[in-house]
């Protein structure tokens, strides 16, 4: 359920979720990139069944528009841009490309390989990092690793 004070925007698709966020774009003071979207989609969508054949389809898959970096990139970009990595190797090396390359104010990022935490568990444990620290978030459970990051966020916009 949505939480009281809280405007949701319910969408099927990458290309409706980045329609969804320019639209709500300028004036924004900080955006959270948090929703795991598709990085890739299916060229030719069909409407009707694909029915069995002797041979498997061959699906040609292109790239959905990285909203991320969409946003970053933005004339009206909000003050403070947040991304996340979910990582199973190389975490601070991946990390901080996509902080780099995506312009970001700063990147959470978890190794998802690590047992308790990260995906199926009510637990995680971070690491964020800025143009210029790096920021242990410890195991908790994921509504406290939420809120600290929200404090981070809060930290910096308040500079």
């Amino acid at each position: 359920p949505t939480p009281p004070g809280v405007s949701r925007i319910d969408v099927r698709s990458a290309a409706q979720m980045l329609d969804a966020v320019m639209s709500h774009l300028k004036g924004a003071d900080a955006f959270i990139g948090a929703a795991a979207v598709a990085d890739y989609r299916v060229k030719q969508f069909s409407n009707r069944k694909i029915k069995k054949t002797e041979s498997d389809p061959q699906l040609d898959l292109e790239r959905t528009i990285d909203i991320l970096a969409t946003v970053s990139s933005h004339p009206d970009r909000p003050r403070y841009v947040l991304g996340f990595a979910a990582e199973t190797e190389r975490l601070e090396e991946y990390a901080l490309k996509k902080l780099h390359d995506k312009n970001l104010d700063a990147i959470a990022a978890n190794d998802v390989s690590t047992t308790g935490v990260g995906f199926e568990c009510d637990s995680n444990a971070m690491t964020v990092f800025t143009a210029d620290a790096r920021i242990e978030i410890a195991k908790a459970s994921k509504a406290d690793v939420a809120l600290r990051l929200l404090e981070i966020m809060r930290e910096a916009l308040q500079q």
